[in-house]
């Protein structure tokens, strides 16, 4: 019995008999359904973009090295070769950061938080980044040095698997410019807490040195997917360094760049 002026309680049936309430409920499942076919579909889509592009891509790099170190190659053939030898490179780096941002996107990536000394990590990072250079063919036309400027050991927390990769990331970009001569990367102290971690490209040969004045906290630097800026390796940089609670700046200028961030100073002993 209803009194005067209330309203019933009871769902109404619709057309097909199905209450509003599970009717809602039926879509929403409907939804949820086809959203989770949608990201199995793109899963299946970027492993088998991954391994149909990545074998061809490994037999060119592979053969276009092998050819290049015959003696029966003249000069023009070996460049024409080195050439195609740096573009497999640049895409099966654009393919491994797709991977990445797909799996940061899906929340797939799981952090390692290690404590590290800089000096180790930057050391390790050059030797490694030295032998890209030469097998890029740029080591008598691009000077690199890397350094850290603080006295004694510091300490810094981070996943050191992914900010080798970020470094990558950022060197291998600053090198797409053909007319960069001078690479530097490093970290400075920025406070008790803080070190900044940078890379920085100038068309110019210079070893001028980094200063903490250098570097510009502010909304203007700030990098992010929607700037002008905006570039699939960067998005993979930024997207790994917000997992270590990190976010990445940039200055670009005429004839210098700079990508640097902050990361835990977890100790500093003199």
């Amino acid at each position: 019995l209803l009194l005067s002026g209330s309203s019933a309680t009871t769902p109404t049936p619709t057309a097909s008999g199905m209450s509003r309430g599970a009717e809602l409920a039926a879509v929403g499942a409907m939804a949820a359904a086809a959203g989770g076919e949608k990201r199995t579909m793109e899963e299946s889509f970027l492993g088998n973009v991954s391994h149909e592009l990545r074998t061809p891509l490994n037999a060119i790099v592979g053969l276009s090295q092998y050819v290049t170190t015959s003696q029966n190659v003249d000069a023009e053939v070996r460049e024409s070769l080195e050439i195609i030898n740096s573009n497999a490179h640049g895409l099966m780096q654009m393919m491994n950061n797709i991977l990445m941002l797909a799996m940061l996107e899906r929340k797939e990536v799981v952090l390692n938080l290690q404590t590290v000394d800089l000096s180790v990590l930057l050391a390790d990072l050059y030797e490694s980044m030295r032998s890209y250079i030469q097998s890029l063919k740029r080591t008598d036309e691009l000077m690199m040095h890397h350094t850290s400027q603080h006295s004694g050991e510091v300490l810094i927390s981070c996943d050191v698997e992914k900010l080798r990769m970020v470094f990558e990331l950022l060197l291998s970009l600053s090198m797409v410019n053909m007319r960069v001569r001078s690479l530097a990367f490093g970290g400075v102290i920025k406070s008790d807490e803080e070190c900044v971690l940078y890379v920085r490209a100038s068309d110019a040969e210079t070893t001028k040195e980094v200063q903490p004045a250098d570097f510009l906290f502010d909304s203007a630097h700030t990098y992010s997917k929607d700037s002008a800026h905006s570039e699939i390796s960067l998005d993979t940089a930024q997207g790994l360094l917000s997992l270590m609670g990190a976010q990445l700046y940039l200055a670009i200028g005429r004839v210098e760049q700079m990508y640097y961030f902050c990361l835990p100073n977890q100790n500093s002993l003199s």
